[in-house]
């Protein structure tokens, strides 16, 4: 059944709480992962939730139990989502990105029922990515899926920009450099355009 299973779904740039109401209105289990982090205003500093991947939101749809529904069925919450408040935009011609309940599982295990990370964010080694890097992603909801990030910027100790493909094209997207393996010898790209998720 797919119910054993989650989906990356794309919001629209910094729309990701719009997105996740969209996504609570119509029956759908989500997972929106964020982190604290600590914002300077004035030498003054705040702390702040942010997305942990920003531009993508993780959703299961919730069947009936013992109700195994077809394929065509199975897809009908895409069409639900299309066009909604803080969604990218969705169709089911996109080969959403899929990740196993039980990897999902574990993942979500180092956050709260709100979908917040416990712990502060690993210590990272920038130094070790220089933007034009490939790299596997290893860690985090996409690991496993033979994803090789270009690497396009690195921020700091806490986030690396990336282009990762997703949906038929190269996405670009921001990630905590504990999600990535030691760069690889880069392989081909999967699209020729690229859209910014956040």
């Amino acid at each position: 059944m797919t119910d054993a299973r989650w989906f990356a779904v794309p919001a629209n740039p910094h729309q990701e709480a719009t997105a996740a109401g969209s996504i609570l209105r119509h029956r759908l289990s989500l997972f929106f992962p964020r982190y604290w982090t600590a914002i300077s205003h004035s030498r003054r500093f705040t702390a702040e939730l942010r997305p942990l991947i920003p531009g993508l939101l993780f959703v299961r749809p919730m069947h009936a139990p013992g109700h195994d529904r077809g394929i065509a069925d199975d897809f009908a919450w895409i069409d639900s989502l299309h066009r909604r408040p803080g969604i990218a935009a969705l169709n089911r011609a996109d080969r959403l990105l899929t990740i196993p309940l039980a990897h999902m599982a574990l993942f979500r295990s180092a956050f709260d029922e709100d979908g917040v990370l416990r712990r502060t964010l690993p210590e990272a080694m920038p130094s070790r990515f220089m933007p034009g890097d490939h790299a596997p992603i290893t860690g985090g909801p996409m690991s496993g899926q033979d994803i090789i990030a270009e690497i396009l910027k690195v921020d700091g100790k806490d986030r690396v920009r990336v282009l990762i493909p997703l949906l038929h094209r190269l996405v670009e997207t921001s990630i905590p450099p504990w999600f990535l393996g030691n760069p690889v010898s880069p392989g081909p790209r999967a699209g020729a355009g690229n859209k910014q998720l956040g």
